[in-house]
């Protein structure tokens, strides 16, 4: 290769459900009977399917936390989707995990509010990309929707936008529910 010829890419065009789709896939399997390959060995013995759980119309729905970044281990490029799998497997073992601690009761006490609060706005001020650093400056108001859902001593909140962790921290400090879901 002539030292004056750039590397090539490799540069994966192909569609995908990423995260969400590798999660709920997995999810969705287990459910329908039919698991993708066997849990991994850390979680094999706390993941078992009773024979009254197993369903065909299994559908797994993906919701994105205020938690922070959803692809914090690599930012490579690369022309398969083996990493988007292996993470997605692990988050569907976790959510097979919690569903089985759920359990059902005939009494339930539903409620839900909503309100539209305005904010001060900022936005990121101008400047060369790419950045390490982000400077802000102030912008116009925002309206932003909040929404809160109760289910017993469950509470969901909702957010119009997106709820960076430092922001859903406080709200989860500030929260009164014994059981919220971040």
């Amino acid at each position: 290769m002539s030292p004056n010829r750039p590397l090539l890419q490799v540069l994966n065009y192909q569609v995908s459900g990423d995260l969400a789709g590798a999660s709920s896939r997995y999810v969705e399997n287990y459910y329908r009977g039919k698991p993708e390959d066997a849990p991994r060995g850390d979680a094999g013995a706390a993941i078992h399917l009773r024979p009254e759980e197993i369903t065909e119309n299994a559908v797994a729905l993906w919701t994105s936390g205020a938690a922070g970044d959803q692809n914090p281990i690599s930012l490579a490029r690369g022309s398969d989707f083996t990493l988007v799998h292996s993470l997605g497997k692990i988050l569907g073992e976790e959510a097979v995990r919690i569903a089985g601690a759920i359990y059902s009761t005939e009494q339930a006490r539903i409620g839900g509010k909503q309100e539209v609060v305005t904010c001060p706005g900022r936005k990121v001020a101008p400047g060369t990309l790419p950045r390490k650093e982000y400077k802000w400056e102030d912008s116009d108001p925002v309206s932003i929707r909040l929404s809160l859902l109760t289910i017993n001593d469950i509470a969901l909140a909702g957010v119009s936008g997106e709820v960076m962790t430092m922001i859903q921290e406080h709200l989860k400090k500030k929260s009164t529910s014994s059981h919220p879901l971040w």
